[in-house]
């Protein structure tokens, strides 16, 4: 009887492992690099201690209009930002003590009645830099630009 419920257990076990070894969406953080081929959606909360580039989707998506939501300054291969918390862009210093940008490879997605701004009380971020195509269907304040850089694809 012990032996049938192992060999049960074992099944499921591999069957488990199995569907994991060949999903679709990968999180990979080695070197500090995240290579993420799916979404990772944060849907409530900061983000603390990001590496420098994050790829795959990253989707902001606290709804709570009277909260708030920090954006780490890294580069992102696409960036959604969307519900109507404030996202805050954070102003993060590289190891030489420079105030890092924010910056999107494909696509910059703010939608819906987000509140995406640079200017917060004690935060000084750069500009956003876009080096693919910009959507915004949104509002977006602060006293630094969105950047157009057009490095992949026509504006």
């Amino acid at each position: 009887m012990i032996n049938k419920y192992l060999h049960i257990v074992l099944i499921i076990i591999i069957s488990v492992i199995t569907n994991n070894l060949y999903s679709q969406e990968t999180l990979d953080n080695t070197g500090g690099k995240i290579n993420n081929t799916g979404t990772i959606r944060i849907k409530q909360g900061s983000v603390k201690e990001m590496p420098d580039t994050i790829g795959g989707r990253v989707e902001f998506t606290q709804t709570r209009a009277a909260s708030q939501q920090l954006i780490p300054n890294v580069v992102y291969n696409q960036l959604v930002i969307s519900n109507s918390a404030r996202k805050i862009i954070k102003d993060e210093k590289n190891s030489n003590g420079v105030i890092r940008t924010l910056t999107v490879l494909d696509s910059l997605i703010v939608r819906d009645t987000s509140n995406f701004t640079t200017r917060w009380t004690d935060m000084f971020p750069e500009d956003v830099h876009a080096k693919g195509a910009v959507k915004n269907t949104a509002k977006y304040t602060g006293p630094k630009s969105v950047v157009l850089n057009s490095e992949t694809k026509e504006q």
